[in-house]
């Protein structure tokens, strides 16, 4: 997998925090296979599929989901808690589906979210198949964009 593939999934998690949450992210060195989402608390994962078999993972710290809900739906209080699950999935989503359009030679048919709690990894990963971590910050907060896929056989 070429690192200009995971491009489409980098910028349109930039626009997407830019634009719904008003939130400026710094965007680190991507690494091969390099996310053991230890200290990650909530995973929203994505399948890849049509022209390539694949999966994309948001994974985030609980605080920073938390954070990043009550900017996303406008709410605060006890309640926010019960809206992580589904914002985490919702926001998994949109970056497939604007990464997607830029991607459009591989025909791609992204799934329906799934979102766990918990460091462990949540998906099968192609096999032969890099995966391409991307870090981000934003101010001492970070989180991963993870994207394996592969060409569907022909």
């Amino acid at each position: 997998m070429k690192i200009e593939y995971i491009n489409p999934f980098v910028t349109a998690t930039l626009e997407l925090f830019q634009t719904m949450m008003n939130l400026e992210l710094k965007v680190g060195k991507p690494s091969l296979d390099q996310d053991t989402g230890d200290d990650l608390d909530v995973s929203g994962v994505i399948g890849l599929g049509g022209g390539i078999t694949g999966t994309v993972v948001l994974r985030f710290p609980a605080v920073f989901a938390r954070r990043v809900t009550a900017l996303y739906s406008g709410m605060e209080g006890p309640d926010l808690e019960s809206f992580v699950i589904d914002t985490v999935g919702e926001i998994v989503n949109i970056i497939s589906a604007n990464a997607k359009s830029a991607l459009t030679i591989y025909h791609i048919l992204i799934s329906i979210p799934d979102v766990f709690r918990g460091p462990q990894d949540v998906r099968p990963w192609p096999a032969h198949s890099p995966r391409i971590t991307v870090p981000f910050e934003c101010g001492p907060e970070r989180f991963t964009l993870t994207v394996g896929f592969q060409e569907a056989a022909s």
